[in-house]
Formats: C-alpha cells, structure tokens, sequence
C-alpha cells in the first residue's frame, strides 16, 4: 500500500522477501526509487502506482522487472488500484506483485529450446539435401549417376513417348583407359575421367 506521494505505507512478508529485506525495511521508502524496468504499455518512468494517483483510476496488468539486492532480477505482473476518499480523490494507491520470474525463465528456456530445434532442423535439412546430392552425383566428377539417369531417363523417355517426340541417347567411353592407370597411375586415371 502507497501514500499520496508513492511512498509504501505497508509491505507484505513476501514481497519484502523477494526485495531480501524484512516488511518494516520497506516502509517509508519511495516505491519509485527501486530499480524497477518497466515493459510494454507504459512510457519510461511511469510507473502504474504513480498512474493510477494521477488518473484516479486504475491500471492493470503491467509486466515489470526489478534487480533485488542480490543481483537476481525478478520479474512481475503488478496491478495497481487507487484508494479514493469521499470526494473521489486519489489519497494511495495498492499495488499487487505477482511474482512470475520462474515462468519468465521458463519461458525464455523454451524459446532457446525452439530457436535451437529450428536451427537443428536446418541443419538436418540442409544435410538431407546434401545427401540427395551425393545419392545422385558421382563424387569423382560431380555429373549425374546410374540412379540419377534412370530416373529422369524414365521421366523424359514418358514425355516422349506421351508427345510423339524423338528422344536421344549418347554413351562415351575412353578407349585404352586401363592403359593410362597402368602406365600414370590412378591419380591421373581420375583427372582424365574428370577432363572427358
């Protein structure tokens, strides 16, 4: 509970736990002047207490975070209410801290999660892919292979047939190859397979 100018009139055990100080160490103290963040829907140093004192009305939920004595920083949905007296005027306000820093961590754990099985996904993708690539392409030569001929052999000769249109074949071969692995060895068996 706040006064007029926002300073705690009474704190609860929990909240002054989560601050690491005892209830009657908070009294007195401007509710503003603690290291609070606020996010969202609120402009830079407006705090909901310090809105609903000057609105007379009051504001609801707001997501802010504090950094406690120790350095851990706690996150809340804190809900604010003016106290009104009997001619509608602002006299303090009570404000309500519900502590969600486990859920916020929790949250964040799992985004890391998603970003990471996102980036794993990619990854396998990306290998699949390249597995496509080397189940079709010869890796001395990089050209298509016996299996990726076939299938689109298969494909073109349908088309052909479907359409009444001629369809073409052209074999290559190296005469005396056996002889240039014999006489320069493999090595230079490969580069002339990969030259023709």
């Amino acid at each position: 509970i706040l006064d007029s100018r926002g300073q705690i009139v009474l704190a609860n055990a929990a909240f002054a736990e989560r601050m690491d100080r005892k209830p009657p160490a908070l009294l007195g103290l401007d509710a503003a002047q603690l290291p609070w963040r606020t996010r969202g829907v609120l402009g830079p140093g407006t705090l909901p207490w310090q809105q609903a004192l000057a609105r007379g009305e009051a504001v609801l939920p707001v997501a802010m975070s504090l950094e406690n004595p120790k350095g851990e920083v706690l996150s809340f949905v804190v809900n604010c209410a003016p106290v009104l007296d009997g001619w509608a005027r602002p006299k303090g306000a009570i404000a309500t801290f519900d502590d969600v820093t486990e859920l916020e961590r929790s949250k964040a754990e799992l985004e890391q999660a998603l970003v990471e099985l996102e980036k794993s996904r990619d990854e396998i993708r990306l290998q699949n892919e390249e597995l496509q690539i080397l189940a079709r392409r010869d890796p001395l030569t990089g050209i298509a292979n016996r299996r990726a001929f076939l299938e689109r052999f298969e494909e073109l000769f349908a088309t052909a047939r479907a359409s009444g249109s001629e369809l073409c074949c052209i074999m290559v071969d190296i005469d005396h190859f056996k002889q240039v692995n014999d006489t320069h060895g493999h090595l230079v068996g490969d580069e002339v397979i990969r030259r023709v």
